[in-house]
């Protein structure tokens, strides 16, 4: 009984065991076959992810081949033109050759005259190089190194550069005149050289750019050019002042300076106005073709009131109209006032000016030259005319690449330039500042007999080069405030010389008190700088402070400049005078991103009508 009882517990716990041991199996296959399932599913999702992989090469093929052929056809480009990069060396290596055999067989004479079309200036063998062409040529056909004849230019070249020279110097050339004519040329020269003020409008303003009136061009009815004015009703003076007598006497008496003529007036003073092209020509400003400094300082406005008096003159005698002779007066007698930089903005785009206000203005003198540290910029107008890839432009920026320093091209190869080797007619200055706009160097202000601001008055406008450093020329263009479609930007400029606080020519910027520079008893040696007018810029009272006014409305806005203004502020005995004070303008929400952005005064384009918002 005893051994039957321990095998059925045995019995027992072997199928227990049993059980236990299928269950377990039971257990690890549904876990088997759930990853089963799970590996199923990602063996569908691959094929899936595959088939979409292949649809996404094969679009990317579709879309790369044609760039693929592209690259390809490239490729063969470069191959190609590397081919003929070198066959271009070995013609370029040939040409050399070439040269050097023409030098050593032809001569350096004939070889310069193919290159140049004109004779050349040479002075091989010649030991004192302060010869004449003349003396030098003769030296060199002695001894044999000049054995051809000189080339030169043709009967229609000559012929078109002595009409650009007439244009030039403003005395007519008859027409019937030969081009091999020496009499008649020797006299006409005589006559250019008797009249100073043909020998100014010669050289200046730079002859490459046509000057005469176009009062139909859009550029000429945007500044308001070709002004009519009266004709000069005093007499002339018998004897023409200096310029110093004339900045300081009245508009009566610039007025009998015109009615002198052009000649009289430029005899008298060529050497004040040749002295003062000197003392520019040392200056950040050293030329007609010279940008301003981008340091700017009161001798820069010495330095363009030089030149555009010269400027002013040249076109009085190359016109001779009463319009550019009471121009050219005002420019060579005019005071320089100076904008420093940061201030163009500020008083030219202040708010308008009321009629009443433009009656209550007096002009400090007869005429006042207002110039800019920060030249405004006129913008260009797409006239249809003139390409800026026209060749006599092209012509112009490439000359002005050769220019260093002081200098200028000569008159004779500025018509050249001009008129890309006489194939065309000079490009007019309208058509120039409707491609290239202008940069706005200064204002000529006129005042009257009561010192109210004159209807005219003058842009003193530089036109820009692609030449670095340089401009194409400046030029004076008369104009009248009442036609002009920015006549704000001329009476605020009248507003800032007549209203504003300034420091005395020659004086220091530091302390009104301390009277001329220099020391011991002795003034200091005065500079271009002394004879200018600089703006006081800490004369200008802060605008109010707007804070804590009205409800907040929670708009913001962007960074902006609120305009400055004139107040009238009554004072005196029982307050009955009154006398403008100058608010200066705002940056609002200065504290925003972009409000130390740099700005430039670009004045707007004109509307339709002819009117604009400056």
């Amino acid at each position: 009984m005893a051994k039957g009882k321990y095998k059925t517990r045995k019995e027992n716990r072997d199928a227990t065991k049993l059980a236990e041991d299928l269950a377990r199996v039971r257990a690890e296959l549904m876990i088997e076959q759930q990853r089963l399932d799970e590996v199923r599913g990602r063996a569908a999702v691959d094929r899936q992810l595959r088939a979409a992989l292949a649809t996404a090469i094969a679009e990317r093929d579709a879309v790369c081949t044609p760039q693929i052929e592209r690259i390809a056809a490239d490729r063969d480009v470069i191959v190609a033109a590397t081919r003929d990069l070198v066959a271009a060396n070995e013609a370029l290596r040939h040409a050399e050759t070439v040269l050097r055999w023409a030098w050593t067989a032809l001569g350096p004479e004939m070889v310069y005259a193919l290159l140049t079309g004109n004779r050349a200036f040479l002075l091989e063998g010649i030991a004192h190089d302060g010869l004449s062409h003349d003396a030098a040529e003769v030296i060199q056909r002695v001894r044999g190194i000049r054995k051809y004849d000189p080339v030169d230019f043709t009967a229609e070249q000559r012929r078109a550069l002595s009409k650009a020279a007439a244009a030039a110097a403003g005395i007519e050339l008859a027409v019937d005149t030969p081009d091999d004519d020496d009499v008649a040329w020797a006299a006409y020269s005589d006559r250019v050289r008797a009249d100073p003020a043909a020998l100014i409008a010669f050289m200046t303003p730079l002859p490459w750019l046509d000057i005469a009136s176009d009062g139909e061009h859009p550029v000429s009815r945007m500044l308001g050019a070709d002004p009519e004015v009266s004709a000069v009703t005093v007499d002339p003076v018998k004897v023409v002042p200096s310029v110093a007598e004339v900045s300081t006497g009245t508009a009566a008496v610039r007025d009998a300076v015109t009615a002198a003529g052009a000649t009289s007036v430029a005899k008298t003073w060529l050497s004040t106005l040749q002295n003062g092209m000197d003392n520019a020509s040392g200056t950040a400003v050293p030329s007609l073709v010279a940008s301003t400094s981008v340091y700017p300082s009161p001798a820069d406005a010495a330095a363009l009131h030089a030149w555009y008096a010269a400027v002013a003159m040249g076109a009085w005698g190359r016109r001779r109209s009463v319009t550019d002779g009471r121009v050219a007066v005002a420019a060579g007698a005019a005071v320089p006032f100076w904008l420093p930089p940061g201030h163009t903005i500020a008083y030219l785009d202040s708010e308008p000016l009321s009629d009443e206000d433009v009656d209550d203005l007096r002009l400090p003198f007869p005429q006042v030259l207002v110039t800019f540290a920060e030249p405004p910029r006129l913008p260009a107008l797409d006239s249809g005319v003139l390409a800026e890839d026209d060749p006599r432009l092209q012509y112009i920026d490439h000359t002005l690449t050769r220019i260093e320093g002081s200098e200028v091209p000569e008159s004779r190869e500025l018509m050249i330039a001009g008129t890309n080797g006489f194939t065309a007619e000079l490009p007019t200055l309208w058509d120039v500042l409707s491609v290239r706009g202008a940069h706005i160097e200064g204002v000529l202000l006129l005042a009257d007999a009561h010192g109210h601001l004159d209807d005219l008055f003058a842009w003193c406008v530089a036109v820009p080069s692609t030449t670095a450093g340089t401009v194409m020329g400046r030029w004076v263009i008369p104009a009248s405030r009442s036609a002009t479609s920015y006549p704000n930007l001329v009476t605020n400029a009248a507003a800032v010389a007549a209203w504003a606080d300034w420091h005395r020519p020659g004086q220091s910027r530091d302390a009104e008190d301390q009277g001329p520079r220099g020391g011991g008893g002795r003034p200091g040696r005065q500079g271009p700088e002394d004879s200018v007018h600089v703006l006081n810029v800490s004369a200008t009272n802060a605008a109010a402070d707007a804070a804590g006014k009205g409800e907040p409305t929670g708009r913001t806005t962007a960074p902006h400049r609120r305009r400055g203004h004139w107040r009238r502020q009554p004072y005196g005995p029982g307050r009955a005078q009154i006398r403008r004070v100058r608010i200066a303008p705002v940056l609002v929400n200065a504290g925003r991103r972009g409000s130390d952005r740099p700005q430039i005064y670009r004045l707007p384009a004109p509307t339709r009508s002819g009117a604009s918002t400056t």
